[in-house]
């Protein structure tokens, strides 16, 4: 809405394929949503190369990401002063 990327905490990444199992409390950010495709792609700045990247995941992965104890913040610079939205 604001133009800035929203970042998702996750509270235990083994809900993500890609991490394979792997169990971590870790942040993530949405790069694009894509709904004719129903797909996120998520820029993961982890310091393992095996997890950094960017990641496509489908919607349905994307909605266990986030009802799984997650919740997206969006930091927004606007007139009034700065807020940070979040939403769990």
């Amino acid at each position: 809405m604001y133009g800035y990327a929203p970042i998702i905490r996750i509270s235990d990444t083994k809900v993500l394929k890609y991490y394979d199992g792997a169990s971590f409390t870790h942040y993530v950010t949405i790069c694009e949503v894509d709904h004719n495709n129903n797909t996120v792609t998520l820029v993961d700045p982890h310091y393992d190369l095996r997890y950094n990247g960017f990641h496509t995941i489908s919607m349905n992965e994307f909605n266990n990401l986030v009802n799984y104890d997650g919740w997206i913040s969006v930091y927004t610079p606007v007139p009034e002063g700065e807020y940070i939205y979040t939403m769990n």
